[in-house]
């Protein structure tokens, strides 16, 4: 079993090393955070729902939709299909779909927000 930083996509042999070594991507402090979505591939944005066939490529591009003009996130919730929304319970296909939507009962962004 592996663990990955969720900030630089670095992967460990055990969750020690991930906790106990230093993370330069991580914005909340010095040290690695485990990724806790799953490690199968694809890998999905969490702003933009984009796919990635691996974690590291995911963390290292731009993303167009991240609200702090940054890089992409992981989404680590579910990654069954289909994906529904948390507010109003539309179902769809993928991610992508749902965080591109309006959603007429979010109070927040106006935009469907997975489970």
């Amino acid at each position: 079993m592996s663990f990955i930083c969720k900030y630089c996509g670095m992967e460990f042999s055990n969750l020690e090393d991930l906790l106990w070594n230093s993370c330069s991507k991580n914005p909340n402090g010095e040290k690695h955070e485990p990724y806790k979505g799953s490690h199968a591939n694809p890998f999905y944005c969490k702003y933009c729902g984009m796919e990635f066939s691996n974690l590291e490529d995911l963390l290292w591009n731009s993303c167009s939709k991240n609200p702090n003009g940054g890089k992409h996130v992981p989404y680590e919730g579910s990654h069954a299909n289909p994906f529904y929304c948390k507010y109003c319970g539309m179902e769809f296909s993928n991610l992508e779909d749902l965080l591109w939507n309006s959603c007429s009962k979010n109070p927040n962004s106006g935009k469907h927000e997975p489970l």
